[in-house]
């Protein structure tokens, strides 16, 4: 059956293909902002499950949809996409003494069946103190600009802070692998 995964993220893509999987994108069009919860953890499910709702109507064959949301929680603050640069330093300037839990919502759809599973993975990320003039340079960049907590494993300037990784790496990249996994085995019965 077709695979159809719900983002524009380069970085979900690469995952995805790097697993073995032919897929097909769309990209969801819904405004994440507007949807919040009480409880943090809980959002990134909530923001999956409507980019998932928002792509079903308009898939007319048979496919396993793939929807995902990514949210940072540090020192009990939400981490998002930071909206502007000063947003991504003081997030940055954070990083150090606490670490920081991704936390990665995925929710998979046999439009055929109408069959959906759903879950939630966590990862934590410890960090040595980033310094100033890093920081500077990062978000000179803009690419902290694309990322929930303003980091991405991938860039090279912070992967000398990055201390030690608690769970699964793919969580953190936006698509967690033995999670994805599960839900679409779910969904294919």
């Amino acid at each position: 059956m077709k695979i159809i995964l719900g983002s524009s993220s380069p970085r979900r893509q690469k995952l995805l293909s790097y697993w073995g999987y032919q897929f097909e994108t769309l990209n969801p069009q819904i405004d994440e902002k507007s949807i919040r919860s009480g409880d943090l953890r809980a959002l990134p499910l909530l923001v999956a499950k409507a980019k998932n709702q928002s792509l079903l109507a308009g898939i007319k064959e048979p496919a396993i949809l793939i929807t995902c949301d990514t949210i940072v929680i540090h020192d009990g603050e939400l981490y998002e996409k930071p909206q502007n640069e000063s947003e991504a330093r003081r997030m940055l300037e954070s990083y150090g003494a606490k670490p920081a839990e991704v936390i990665c919502g995925v929710v998979v759809t046999n439009t055929k069946t109408g069959k959906t599973a759903q879950g939630l993975d966590s990862t934590k990320v410890y960090f040595h103190k980033i310094p100033a003039k890093l920081i500077d340079e990062m978000v000179k960049l803009g690419r902290v600009l694309d990322f929930a907590g303003a980091f991405h494993l991938d860039d090279p300037p912070i992967k000398p802070y990055i201390v030690h990784i608690d769970g699964e790496l793919g969580t953190v990249m936006g698509l967690p692998r033995i999670l994805t996994k599960q839900l679409i085995e779910q969904v294919k019965q």
